[in-house]
């Protein structure tokens, strides 16, 4: 064999180990970015599923702690059943994985109320309903998520005799910890 022919084999050789590191390289970088990009959209999703649940009476419309289906707590105007609410808060309170179980989500969640000028309600004795110790302050330094996602819808918050009327702030949060 001459050596220029040796040489052209050895390049070939090399061209194609190189091409298939290379190959390989960008599969495994890409198939690392999909499944992160895949987590980052579900808990996307999954906050938008809990704030659309939340935002309808629930199911069956007259739910309670032993009963319910579908967790929902106001009407078709968007005014906070806070009776509901009350169940909810409670429940979140006591059984967290219940209550996340019926909001279909595997992620956990924080809601809280803000009235316009930001400030925080304290609506059912609770200001923050999910998990435990957590708030919109001390979410990041906590619970250290790799995914958040956060939606605002306004509610309407009536008191206990009607006379008095308040568009209010629901704001929902949820994360993960997942890489």
């Amino acid at each position: 064999m001459k050596k220029a022919q040796a040489f052209t084999q050895d390049l070939i050789i090399a061209v194609v180990i190189i091409t298939m590191m290379i190959l390989i390289f960008f599969s495994f970088y890409t198939n690392q970015n999909i499944g992160t990009e895949n987590i980052e959209n579900n808990v996307m999703s999954e906050t938008k599923t809990i704030t659309d649940y939340l935002t309808t009476k629930g199911y069956p419309d007259d739910w309670n702690s032993t009963n319910v289906v579908r967790i929902g707590f106001t009407d078709n105007d968007y005014t906070l059943m806070l009776g509901k609410l009350e169940l909810f808060s409670n429940m979140t309170r006591d059984d967290y994985d219940k209550a996340r179980t019926l909001l279909k989500t595997k992620y956990d969640y924080i809601i809280f109320f803000t009235d316009y000028n930001g400030n925080v309600l304290n609506i059912t004795n609770q200001k923050f309903i999910g998990k435990q110790g957590i708030n919109n302050t001390n979410i990041e330094s906590l619970e250290s998520p790799t995914h958040i996602s956060s939606i605002t819808r306004f509610v309407v918050l009536r008191d206990n005799n009607n006379s008095s009327v308040r568009i209010i702030e629901m704001v929902t949060y949820v994360w993960s910890k997942e890489r």
